[in-house]
């Protein structure tokens, strides 16, 4: 009664159109004829966040001229015509069907295909003295499982307009209850709070931390420090 509904009042949901958009493509040779001649070049951001039906649209879509075949595993791929960038240690849609397994198999087809994995491996963002404890610490986490979680691909740094950091990108720091106290969160929130202040209160008068400010080695003041909160409760 809904479909019919929907059909009569001719409504459609976005699940629904992906569903016609596939079936019109599989279904009909002349039109896929005419829609793969219209894109010469498809370049997909963000694929790990598609979802099956996308993929099986897109690989309609790059399928050698002449061909209709019907099974995506099986199409005939022109060469070059598909340009996807992704990253599956990002995906965050899996409620919109997005899947790591699809992902990969997609991949697999493409290089089946002849197409190659060009690997971004060079971050323009961080120091390199930060990039050496996320590196050390994704490789432990990020364990590799067929289907399930790729591999860490270890970051390294770009080009350096600044001058290198002469103490650690890095320090870890966990706040644990050495005591017999019994510690709630309100509690440990306070304590991870007193530590980060008197450390804070530390690197700005000890004298010892500079920073680069516009191009000079300048000491470190409060000005300089950000504190960056999961949560902002009792900040």
């Amino acid at each position: 009664r809904v479909h019919r509904m929907y059909a009569d009042k001719g409504w459609i949901r976005f699940d629904g159109l992906l569903v016609r958009v596939r079936d019109v493509l599989r279904d009909h040779p002349m039109v896929r004829e005419q829609l793969k001649a219209d894109f010469q070049a498809i370049m997909v951001d963000e694929f790990q966040d598609t979802d099956p039906l996308q993929y099986e649209i897109l690989l309609y879509l790059g399928e050698q001229p002449g061909d209709h075949c019907q099974q995506w595993d099986a199409i005939r791929l022109v060469p070059g015509k598909l340009f996807i960038v992704g990253d599956p240690k990002q995906s965050i849609y899996a409620f919109r069907r997005a899947d790591i397994q699809a992902f990969d198999q997609v991949v697999a087809k493409l290089r089946q295909d002849g197409g190659i994995v060009c690997t971004l491996t060079t971050n323009f963002r961080s120091d390199g003295a930060v990039l050496e404890v996320v590196n050390a610490v994704f490789d432990r986490l990020f364990v590799h499982e067929d289907n399930v979680q790729p591999p860490n691909v270890p970051l390294m740094a770009g080009r350096r307009d600044e001058e290198a950091l002469t103490t650690p990108g890095v320090e870890l720091c966990v706040v644990a209850n050495a005591g017999e106290e019994e510690w709630d969160a309100e509690r440990a929130t306070r304590m991870e709070a007193e530590w980060l202040a008197t450390w804070i209160d530390d690197q700005v008068h000890s004298g010892q931390q500079w920073v680069v400010e516009n191009g000079m080695c300048v000491p470190l003041r409060p000005g300089h420090v950000a504190v960056l909160l999961r949560k902002f409760t009792n900040a």
